[in-house]
């Protein structure tokens, strides 16, 4: 993936990071980016919700953001893989850990997700594949 995109990702993420943007604001938010041949398809944020037991998500009671892009993304994926840009903002807009749950990672590897690429509390980003 370029380092592009992963700037573009950010900037859409800190552009939503505010209380009048996005009405279940916390501490920290989380950000999902579903991306295709370098391209942004979608993006998720977490938010109150239940996620279909059938995801195997059994005891979490707010939808992830790696859901909710995918939700959103499914119907324009094209086929092959895709990746995934999760971010975590604190309130001022700096970097926290977003490295996706055992859950979003199994199931985003089952649609089809090749990679994550995640924020680290250093500021910076790290990259987990999917394959074995």
């Amino acid at each position: 993936m370029k380092r592009s995109i992963i700037k573009e990702c950010l900037r859409r993420a800190r552009a939503k990071n505010s209380p009048s943007t996005h009405t279940q604001w916390h501490s920290f938010m989380h950000y999902s980016f579903v991306v295709q041949n370098n391209k942004v398809i979608e993006m998720g944020v977490n938010r109150q919700g239940s996620v279909p037991k059938h995801y195997g998500y059994q005891k979490h009671k707010m939808i992830h953001a790696e859901v909710d892009a995918y939700k959103k993304a499914r119907g324009i994926l094209s086929d092959g893989g895709f990746e995934v840009v999760n971010i975590r903002l604190n309130r001022r807009g700096d970097l926290r850990e977003s490295c996706p749950c055992p859950e979003c990672f199994h199931l985003m590897r089952e649609f089809g997700c090749t990679r994550f690429h995640f924020s680290t509390n250093p500021g910076i980003f790290a990259t987990m594949s999917t394959q074995e």
